[in-house]
């Protein structure tokens, strides 16, 4: 038994003694690599931001101190509570004007009255539909005067004016006449009536003759029916001028 084990004892040195004799063989260079441990990786330093370079102050250099901008609040002196601002209320749309109506009334007239003027405003309410030409009367010459208003003296009347178409085929005449004394503007205004030719054109004549007074102003009109427009709206007009009328004659 002591033999056996002497055997095996001897068997076990000399594989031993085999075994650090032999050459170690070469490792992967894969197993070498992950063999050896790898540097740790150095953290990079936080960058810092750039900090303003400050020069240093030399020696008998002035110092530029940056003026201070702060509103400084005196604490005893009471500051008045502010207020919050109001809403502005808004505009109320402006209404469209309406457009005046034109003035058509006149008073009375007065002694040296535009006579022309008065025709005119009479006709921008209601005019023919022809030509016209506006004259004053020369009251110096008594024919005329009778001719054109019926007047037979001219002493009656402190002017006077006719309107009649440029046309002599057109019968159509407007006179008027402002009297002297309005207390004889019926008595001018009767004559008138009575005297002015409604056939002074021979070859056409006129049918339809009115006359009105307004204190010392004496219209008459005389026209033609067959132009459709009444004597009387012109007397109409001269009511709507001068406010009112203070009496109507017809023929």
């Amino acid at each position: 038994m002591k033999k056996i084990l002497s055997v095996l004892l001897l068997c076990a040195m000399v594989l031993s003694l085999a075994a650090c004799g032999a050459p170690a063989r070469e490792q992967p260079e894969a197993l070498q690599q992950s063999a050896q441990p790898e540097a740790p990786v150095q953290p990079e330093a936080p960058v810092s931001p750039e900090q303003p370079s400050i020069q240093p102050v030399q020696p008998g250099q002035d110092v530029i101190t940056a003026p201070d901008t702060t509103t400084k609040v005196d604490p005893t002196i009471p500051q008045a509570p502010v207020e919050p601002e109001t809403p502005a209320e808004p505009e109320a749309p402006a209404e469209p004007e309406t457009p005046a109506e034109p003035d058509t009334s006149a008073e009375p007239a007065q002694a040296g009255t535009d006579l022309a003027a008065l025709v005119d405003q009479i006709y921008a309410i209601k005019m023919p539909e022809f030509m016209l030409m506006t004259t004053p009367v020369d009251l110096a010459d008594a024919e005329a005067t009778a001719w054109l208003t019926g007047v037979s003296d001219p002493a009656l009347l402190s002017g006077a004016v006719v309107s009649e178409s440029m046309m002599g085929s057109q019968a159509y005449s407007l006179v008027l006449a402002q009297a002297a004394d309005a207390d004889k503007a019926e008595e001018v205004a009767q004559m008138m009536l009575d005297n002015i030719d409604p056939v002074k054109w021979i070859c056409v004549q006129t049918d339809d003759i009115d006359a009105a007074i307004k204190g010392d102003l004496v219209l008459f009109v005389m026209i033609d029916s067959q132009f459709g427009i009444p004597a009387a709206d012109f007397i109409a007009a001269f009511s709507q001028v001068m406010g009112g009328l203070d009496k109507e004659l017809s023929k």
